[in-house]
Formats: C-alpha cells, sequence, structure tokens
C-alpha cells in the first residue's frame, strides 16, 4: 500500500478495530473516525508515518491528552490526524499541514464531524483523555 493511492475499504475493517473507534462519519467519499486503542490507531494509520499508528507508548502519550481524530478520504485514499488537544494536524507523511486549509476545501467534513461530536457528548462519551 502506498501513503497516497490506498482505497479505502471499510468493509475491510476488522471487527475489533470498529470496535475500539468511535466513527464520527461514514460516507461515500470520506471515513472519520476515533482510535481508542493502540491496535485501532495501527489500523486508521496504515500507510502513514504516524508514530501514533506506529509506536504502543506515542499513542498513548496523545490519547492522555485527548482523542486522536482520522480522516480517510475514500476516492484519492488519503489520510490525515488530528489532535485537537495539541492542535496538531499531519499528512500521511507526518508532515504538520493546514487545519484551517483542510476545513476551507471540505467544509461537509467538519460539519459532520462537529455533529458527531454532539451526538456522542450527548451520549456521555468523547471527553479528554477519554
Amino acid at each position: 500500500m502506498g501513503l497516497f493511492t490506498d482505497t479505502i475499504d471499510t468493509d475491510a475493517m476488522p471487527p475489533d478495530v470498529a470496535g475500539q473507534s468511535y466513527i464520527l462519519l461514514d460516507s461515500t467519499d470520506w471515513l472519520v473516525g476515533m482510535p481508542r486503542s493502540p491496535w485501532a490507531a495501527r489500523w486508521w494509520g496504515q500507510s502513514t508515518e504516524w508514530c501514533t499508528a506506529a509506536d504502543l507508548g506515542s499513542f498513548w502519550e496523545y490519547r492522555d491528552k485527548g482523542s486522536l481524530i482520522v480522516f480517510l478520504c475514500r476516492k484519492a485514499g488519503t489520510r490525515w490526524q488530528f489532535h485537537p488537544a495539541t492542535g496538531e494536524f499531519r499528512d500521511a507523511r507526518n508532515r504538520s499541514v493546514s487545519w484551517r486549509g483542510f476545513i476551507c476545501r471540505n467544509p461537509a467534513v467538519l460539519e459532520a464531524v462537529t455533529g458527531a461530536f454532539g451526538r456522542i457528548g450527548e451520549a456521555g462519551g468523547i471527553v479528554a483523555g477519554a
């Protein structure tokens, strides 16, 4: 699998990964989720250079500060990772990229994710470090 050529097959998401993730958006164009374990982070971060996908300690270091959000663009096969607690937004090669620019190009993603956070919060889930 290449960094920018993968197509995302969510049917291939193992059941244990699905059980260890919060899915925020599942549409024709996007899969957005929050890995809750290093094993789920490894699946979400496959074909990336993210330390959170490769290293157990790095995952927990970030997760202890707040949840990670992974954006998978199904059509392009690209991935980004956002850590709201630190403001870090990274592409698949682990380069810092503009969150503002990403949202300007993909406003529907922000709307869907914001709505999902509201639903999760009402259900008593997802807070920093949860």
